[in-house]
């Protein structure tokens, strides 16, 4: 109870309201009887509130949770009124769905969805109806900015693409020391992008891995490693095997390296990493 309240209370504090509470059936909530199911983004002004909720730390799913709310854009908007239905108090707030497709995708047993849309003042909201019993905590809690939402947003999902395009490489770099530990330690055929996905398909979970999400093309290929021998790498920390083919908006490129690592490199970085991977 009394974390209800003080959840609650740093809501109805942070829109500058006294708390509003009502009773309601259940039934009616999920019905949109209490409040629309929708909302556009345009229809909120300076009396509505953004945070993130952030689930409970002793639940098993808290690190997940976690993950989705600062990767995948959770962000709810709220004028910190409550409801109270079946004994149990409500906050009403509005969200879009995260950009997951599958419970998969967030332990990493599967592809990710596309990012969603930037955000407009015609972006759709969902009723959330967060049960303030068991909610861990808000963060990033602030006064609602459609100006400033637009833009926070995309940073958020450029960023969520950006990690995105890492793990797809970080993929293609440890699909690539499988096949060189079942073809004694000769790199696959990677003379045509077509070749290339022949030999290393069966390492990769799906094809998604193959394409840069932020372009919608084939990630470049370092033709130089075709069918090498290992042993006549003088490199293989420093010599990239998978990499964007275009920087991202803050400047680095997303590089897969021999050794089955993988990471973002500046423009300065990565002129040095062709020169030393022989790519043209």
């Amino acid at each position: 109870m009394r974390m209800t309240v003080i959840l609650a209370t740093i809501v109805a504090l942070a829109v500058g309201l006294a708390l509003p509470c009502q009773a309601a059936d259940l039934g009616d909530l999920l019905l949109g009887r209490v409040a629309p199911l929708t909302k556009k983004a345009g229809d909120l002004d300076e009396t509505w509130t953004r945070f993130t909720p952030v689930g409970p730390s002793d639940s098993p799913w808290a690190e997940i949770y976690a993950m989705m709310s600062s990767q995948q854009g959770i962000v709810c908007y709220t004028k910190g009124v409550t409801v109270v239905a079946g004994g149990e108090t409500y906050l009403i707030a509005y969200s879009r769905p995260p950009g997951v497709s599958s419970r998969a995708a967030l332990i990493g047993g599967g592809p990710a969805a596309a990012p969603p849309e930037p955000l407009t003042a015609d972006t759709e909201l969902t009723l959330s109806l967060l049960h303030l019993r068991t909610l861990g905590s808000l963060t990033d809690v602030r006064p609602f900015d459609l100006a400033e939402e637009v833009a926070t947003q995309a940073e958020v999902a450029e960023r969520a693409v950006r990690m995105q395009s890492l793990s797809n490489l970080k993929n293609l770099a440890l699909a690539v020391q499988m096949f060189l530990a079942d073809n004694n330690d000769v790199m696959p055929d990677l003379s045509t992008t077509e070749a290339m996905h022949s030999a290393l398909t069966e390492y990769v979970r799906n094809d998604d891995v193959f394409t840069d999400p932020r372009t919608g093309e084939p990630y470049g290929v370092n033709t130089a490693m075709s069918e090498k021998r290992l042993v006549e790498v003088a490199d293989v920390v420093a010599t990239a095997v998978f990499y964007e083919q275009v920087a991202s908006s803050d400047a680095t490129r997303g590089v897969a390296f021999l050794d089955g690592h993988a990471g973002r490199i500046s423009d300065r970085e990565w002129q040095e990493v062709k020169r030393e991977s022989g790519i043209e």
